[in-house]
């Protein structure tokens, strides 16, 4: 009876273990299948995420360099039981804006509609975890994080979607809010600004009516150079055209009232200026304010007649108050700020969108991507120049259209029906090759395709050769500049 009882404990125990060792399999499994939905091509490179250690006691404001905010709410974060977990907590942030850094991180962009597979476009990509001591962590039931994502897309046509890592398909999520970026468009006034800083010597479309103005300003100097030589050789260093128009009607330039004659003008249209300008001293002139500081501009004399639209630029007096070595040293300046300002509204946000998440994982801004002139052929893409790596098959394709806002992957079961874009001279088509190596159609290929040929063939196709791109790729700068970006 004992011995019976012993065997029935030991049975017992080996079943537990048994349960147990499935479960643990069975999880692992489930686990393994999450992670296969999104996968880095090139492992090393899978974009970083940036963390920040928060007290999970505490309401907190999160800010990243991109101008995005999460604001999280007290006890937001629980254990896998769901109880909110006590002390500070690992917030795990990262987000994307571009093609590229979807394509490392290896997030799918496919989306099944209407029973077709399209590919979504973003307006901004992000992903949010936590953990604690290295083990995951969920929402807090009846929590959420709300994230106020700086998006350079703008456009009330981008939609909500989380990814669902159960199933691996882009779920529908809501309408999100917008508003737009005040710093945007100051920073799109300060380029037009430095755009418009004079360059010397000025072009000849630049132009004073008479020397008057010329005259008002060195005032001072006229007793000591009563023939005003040294001021002619002066004003000539600035490029301007002098003509012989005297012209005192009144205009209006930045809140002030000014003579014409005292102002620099720049003339935007009608033909070069006659030779009789320059031989009278005084013509009737007539100005008319179009929009800003255009003006239309007719001079009358007997029976010649000149008409043109003109713009005035600045002050006279703001001119001649510096040399012509001061101004060409200011405009190198500020076309050097101009570039750093352009480069700075290229990744500055144009709008903020905001929705809240009560679960971690992958969202996404975005709408449905449309090409501009699209063109089914089937595809018969090809390896070239793969010494040494003459057993490998392609099996992937990665394309990436010039917009940089979606990655379409093309699994070779889908090169019958592979969607061009004749519109778009960039349609970059890549693939990871052995040794982490780039391969990509040569642009030059994509572009000399005749698509005016291949829309009037029934069933298209078009031959691609993936060729190398150079050493194993080890940055993210050595794949954009590979990929032209």
């Amino acid at each position: 009876m004992k011995k019976t009882k012993v065997k029935n404990r030991l049975f017992l125990g080996i079943l537990v273990v048994f349960i147990t060792l499935a479960g643990c399999n069975k999880e692992k499994e489930k686990n393994k299948e999450k992670e296969s939905f999104i996968n880095p091509p090139i492992e090393k490179m899978d974009p970083e995420f940036t963390e920040f250690n928060v007290d999970n006691q505490t309401a907190d404001t999160l800010e990243l360099e991109s101008g995005t905010k999460l604001f999280i709410p007290k006890n937001a974060f629980a254990d896998s039981s769901g109880t909110a977990v006590t002390g500070n907590v690992n917030v795990k942030y990262r987000e994307f804006h571009d093609a590229l850094g979807i394509f490392l991180a290896g997030i799918p962009m496919e989306f099944e509609t209407k029973g077709r597979r399209r590919n979504l476009q973003t307006a901004g990509l992000f992903e949010i975890r936590a953990e604690r001591e290295n083990s995951p962590l969920q929402m807090a039931k009846k929590k959420s994080v709300k994230v106020d994502l700086a998006s350079r897309k703008a456009g009330k046509e981008y939609n909500f979607f989380g990814f669902n890592e159960e199933t691996g398909e882009w779920d529908f999520m809501g309408y999100s809010e917008s508003r737009e970026n005040p710093e945007y468009q100051k920073t799109k006034e300060k380029i037009e600004k430095l755009k418009n800083t004079t360059k010397m010597p000025l072009d000849s479309t630049h132009f004073i009516f008479d020397y008057t103005g010329v005259m008002d300003v060195y005032k001072y100097k006229m007793d000591k150079d009563p023939q005003n030589q040294n001021i002619k050789k002066r004003v000539k260093k600035y490029g301007l055209e002098w003509l012989k128009v005297e012209n005192d009607n009144m205009i209006n330039f930045r809140g002030n009232r000014y003579v014409a004659s005292f102002m620099v003008w720049k003339k935007l249209e009608g033909r070069t200026f006659p030779a009789w300008l320059k031989e009278e001293d005084y013509f009737n002139t007539e100005m008319k304010n179009l929009y800003g500081n255009v003006y239309s501009l007719e001079i009358n004399e007997d029976e010649n007649t000149y008409t043109g639209k003109v713009k005035c630029i600045m002050p006279l007096r703001s001119l001649l108050a510096f040399s012509p070595e001061y101004w060409e040293n200011k405009y190198e300046e500020a076309m050097q700020k101009m570039k750093e300002e352009q480069e700075r509204l290229r990744t500055e946000a144009k709008v903020f969108r905001s929705f809240e998440v009560s679960e971690m994982g992958v969202y996404n801004f975005d709408r449905l991507y449309e090409a501009q002139e699209p063109l089914q052929v089937k595809a018969n893409f090809k390896t070239g120049n793969l010494s040494g790596n003459e057993n490998y098959e392609l099996n992937q394709v990665f394309c990436l259209p010039g917009n940089d806002e979606t990655v379409i992957s093309l699994e070779r079961e889908n090169w019958e029906g592979v969607w061009l874009d004749a519109e778009d001279e960039n349609f970059r088509m890549v693939t990871i090759l052995p040794g982490n190596e780039l391969g990509m159609v040569p642009l030059e290929e994509y572009r000399s395709l005749n698509f005016d040929s291949l829309q009037k063939v029934e069933n298209p196709s078009v031959d691609f050769t993936i060729k190398t791109k150079g050493k194993e790729i080890k940055s993210k700068k050595q794949i954009e500049d590979l990929l032209q970006f």
